[in-house]
């Protein structure tokens, strides 16, 4: 629709009418009742809205007056869910919320952040938004005499996206097509382009009349609210009088071709806001990536509790330093639902909103339909991508090296053991292994203890007789496997140390550190080795075995970029063998365990001389001096077995398969259990598999027996041999 100054200058005389004017600039007040009257009338927007959709909008809009006990009911199923591991839901405190809100005069949420999954009603959600604050600033007649900004000052809903293109395909789009055909509106815009869309308000055209009464014709187009689309590299936003921000799949900014990170993208967009104060609007609309970036911290800063003034305590949470200490946002909301979410109980739409629904957008992969089953084969086929993609849960990173649920896995309690607790003194009757990681300048110092047991069979679950691996005399059938046992992790941080008058930073002490490890080794005596990384550590190796040796070897390891691989590795096959545990450490800075976040944001990157673990830049987490300990320790303690094991897998049979008929029918997955290859961890859990294993068997061995008795069209041979697909 391109702008003609001829046009503009006639409708003051097609349209102008002095006593719809001065009426409508009387009024200045918003024309209906509430926002689903707003979202679903046919005066306004005229759209369905899924039952948990109007939850939302009232919750958004601070609306109490209008919900009802469903819509209380699912506020307090989300308030439960957020502090769940797998988080789902609203902020616990979300009432508390509300009411400041209310109390202070806000009508709704200035701060919005969605994290929801793939096709999870996101920019539905934010066209509802959008198309909302625009008509509201309209229904305020002159909205620049209202805020105290001169005339012809215009106002913009920014929609910014890693890229232009992607702005106004969608976040935009879904705006500017919710305006078109919003009736309150439609006959107020002045241009609809696939990057803008401008709409003239009231007072704009008092204005238009004005400079025509002066014999003044504009050559520009007089039009004050105005949606644009962005890219993150532009410029726009800033210096404009901007109403509302809508940053588009903001978690993904951190992967932006631009010079800019989304840190001052966000930072460079929300002063234009300050000028319209509870009226404002900023909206986050995004599936999640990882735990690095704008995105995850402001969704830290929305998890802040009102009340304590603390941040929400979860597992797989990372808080960046101090958080804690913050006050919290009480403007913040934070949304966050699979991709299913907003859909649930569609099938009650004619009880709840009077409106029937033929099928939701999104299935969950719970439940019998073909829809739900497919989303079920989705999760199974790659199930980091569905947590991420579909339930909306934050990755640690993009790329993890280790499993979070394996990761998780290690500090659980064992079943044949006390629970782990970090361990004082040592015991002469093991023998432990220590590695000590120096780092560089400014790092970490980092130890790592352990020592192994002898777990329980790993198909019988009959405990060890005597502290040796091997075949288990009773079921003939299961080994006993070592179990490494973390007993002390330690890490010595340059900001615990007081600053160097010299240099002006904080650095370790590494007289205080060659203390502390001398007092270390004098409580673990039966000690056999203690090894050093090759940083900073000369000296320290010489005073140690001066002391120590020979009764325990002091000494530097040096790994090559191979070595080291190899050693990751080996690690990761421990994990997710369930061959070690450890306790919770509390060394990272919310007081959670360090081990388990440096665990968790490693990656795997590829280099010339082959594929290397990495550490992370920047984010939350940028160390990995403590698994680098934890990874010698437990490689160091389990190599023999982990060697041996290897060797049992490649010398046994085969168990993939090309037969396609066999894997259809299950006839392979006999093969396999014939086989052998349903092996347990050491949390007793190959004894359940076995178990459910049998009784699949069974089921099927009765099936056959029930199928060659009566069904006509088996026909065989009298003495003909029963064809098999594996060895008898």
């Amino acid at each position: 629709m391109p702008f003609y100054a001829s046009q503009q200058a006639r409708l003051t005389a097609a349209d102008f009418d002095p006593e719809t004017i001065v009426g409508q600039a009387m009024i200045k007040a918003a024309p209906w009742d509430s926002i689903i009257d707003f979202a679903t009338h046919p005066s306004f927007c005229g759209i369905d809205l899924y039952p948990r959709q109007r939850t939302l909008l009232r919750l958004a809009y601070l609306e109490t007056e209008q919900m009802t006990d469903y819509d209380r009911d699912v506020i307090e199923e989300w308030r439960g869910g957020f502090s769940a591991r797998d988080a789902i839901g609203v902020q616990p405190d979300i009432w508390d919320r509300v009411k400041y809100l209310q109390d202070n005069g806000y009508r709704r949420f200035p701060h919005i952040q969605a994290v929801m999954g793939r096709r999870a009603w996101k920019g539905l959600f934010g066209a509802v938004l959008g198309t909302e604050q625009i008509a509201y600033f309209f229904s305020l007649d002159n909205w620049q005499a209202h805020y105290g900004i001169i005339e012809d000052k215009d106002g913009y809903l920014s929609v910014v996206a890693t890229t232009q293109a992607q702005a106004k395909r969608h976040q935009f789009r879904d705006i500017a097509s919710m305006v078109e055909h919003c009736t309150y509106l439609q006959g107020h815009i002045a241009s609809s382009k696939d990057y803008e869309l401008a709409v003239r308000t009231p007072g704009d055209m008092r204005r238009l009349a004005r400079l025509q009464s002066a014999g003044i014709t504009p050559e520009h187009e007089i039009a004050s609210l105005r949606a644009i689309a962005l890219s993150t590299i532009s410029d726009v936003v800033r210096g404009a009088a901007g109403f509302a921000n809508f940053y588009d799949e903001a978690a993904h900014f951190i992967q932006t071709g631009s010079s800019k990170s989304g840190e001052e993208i966000y930072e460079a967009g929300q002063p234009a806001l300050d000028q319209f104060g509870k009226d404002a609007l900023t909206y986050l609309p995004s599936s999640p990536f990882s735990k690095i970036g704008f995105f995850f911290r402001l969704y830290e800063e929305g998890s802040v509790l009102m009340r304590s003034g603390e941040r929400i305590t979860r597992d797989d949470i990372d808080v960046e330093a101090g958080l804690e200490e913050q006050i919290a946002d009480p403007e913040m909301l934070i949304i966050q639902l699979p991709s299913w979410g907003a859909y649930l109980d569609w099938e009650r739409g004619s009880e709840l909103v009077g409106t029937r629904f033929p099928r939701p957008i999104q299935w969950p992969p719970q439940g019998d339909r073909p829809e739900n089953q497919r989303m079920a084969r989705l999760r199974l086929k790659n199930p980091d991508k569905f947590r991420v993609e579909r339930e909306g849960q934050f990755a640690p990173v993009i790329g993890a090296y280790l499993d979070a649920d394996k990761v998780d896995d290690l500090f659980k309690p064992l079943t044949w053991r006390p629970p782990l607790v970090a361990q004082r003194y040592g015991k002469f009757a093991l023998s432990y292994r220590a590695h000590c990681d120096p780092g560089r300048t400014g790092a970490n110092f980092a130890l790592c203890i352990g020592h192994t047991e002898i777990a329980p069979c790993d198909h019988c679950a009959t405990p060890p007789k005597e502290q040796t691996s091997g075949p288990c005399l009773l079921c003939k059938i299961g080994t006993y496997w070592p179990h490494v046992i973390i007993d002390l992790l330690h890490v010595w941080k340059p900001q615990d140390f007081p600053i160097d008058p010299e240099t002006g930073k904080a650095t370790i002490d590494y007289v205080m550190v060659q203390n502390d490890l001398e007092n270390v080794l004098s409580r673990f005596m039966s000690t056999s080795k203690m090894s050093f990384d090759q940083w900073n550590s000369a000296g320290m190796i010489a005073a140690l075995r001066a002391k120590f040796s020979p009764g325990i070897r002091v000494g530097e390891v040096t790994f090559t970029e191979k070595e080291n691989q190899i050693r990751w590795e080996r690690l990761k096959s421990a994990i997710n063998l369930g061959w070690v545990t450890s306790y919770e450490d509390h060394f990272y800075d919310d007081g959670t365990s360090l081990l388990r976040q440096e665990l968790l944001f490693l990656s795997e990157k590829n280099t010339p001389t082959g594929p290397k673990v990495i550490k992370q830049d920047f984010g939350p987490v940028t160390t990995k001096d403590l698994a680098d300990s934890f990874a010698v320790v437990t490689t160091d303690l389990l190599h023999q077995s982990l060697d041996r094991w290897t060797q049992d897998q490649l010398t046994a049979h085969a168990v993939g398969s090309t037969y396609i008929a066999g894997l259809k029918s299950g006839s392979e997955l006999e093969r396999a259990a014939q086989l052998g290859v349903y092996k347990g961890g050491h949390r007793a859990a190959g004894r359940r598999a076995q178990e459910q294993m049998d009784d699949y068997l069974l089921a099927r061995r009765r099936g056959r027996q029930h199928e060659r008795r009566y069904s006509p069209g088996v026909a065989r041979p009298l003495g003909r041999p029963e064809r098999r697909f594996w060895p008898s």
